[in-house]
């Protein structure tokens, strides 16, 4: 009997892991899509672009940083 039982609950378990693993990736799929779906719908609404978009007549993605001159004393200071 104790082997039956044993037996019976190896297989819920197993059964419950596989449940378990689905659950996880629906629950966290849902909540990723619903957390960033409305994020973005908001900001959209709002008028925000949090991304800096790529201008169609620029060369690259970097943006343009003035010189600066860098003396001895910072360099050594900067530990």
């Amino acid at each position: 009997m104790k082997k039956l039982f044993k037996k019976i609950k190896g297989t819920a378990q197993k059964g419950a892991e596989r449940v378990l693993k689905i659950w996880s990736v629906v629950f966290l799929t849902l909540t990723y899509f619903t957390v960033f779906a409305f994020t973005a719908i908001i900001l959209k609404m709002l008028g925000k672009r949090h991304l800096i978009a790529f201008k169609r007549n620029q060369d690259s993605y970097w943006l343009p940083r003035p010189e600066m001159k860098h003396t001895i004393e910072e360099m050594k200071r900067q530990f």
